[in-house]
């Protein structure tokens, strides 16, 4: 491989960097089963929770609160689903 001058040091971090992930492939990932279903309940748990407290703010006057509401939902079913997609 040619190397361009001032290079030198760039190469030498990529193989370093890439010497870490051939040394992560062979270790396999934790994964605790139970807790992350705990976490899973809580969370729909809580979604419920925001959806019925949304649905009784009715009305012009409550609007910023119903969206206030929906934005927390919102929030906690992306984190739900972070948390599926990596748990």
């Amino acid at each position: 491989m040619t190397e361009i001058r001032g290079t030198g040091g760039m190469i030498s971090q990529a193989e370093e960097g890439m010497k870490l992930f051939e040394a992560q492939q062979g270790s396999a990932a934790e994964v605790d089963t139970a807790g992350a279903e705990k976490y899973k309940t809580e969370v729909e748990a809580r979604i419920q929770a925001l959806e019925a407290e949304a649905n009784l703010l009715t009305g012009k006057d409550n609007k910023k609160e119903r969206a206030a509401k929906g934005k927390e939902v919102a929030e906690l079913k992306a984190e739900q689903t972070l948390g599926l997609r990596f748990g």
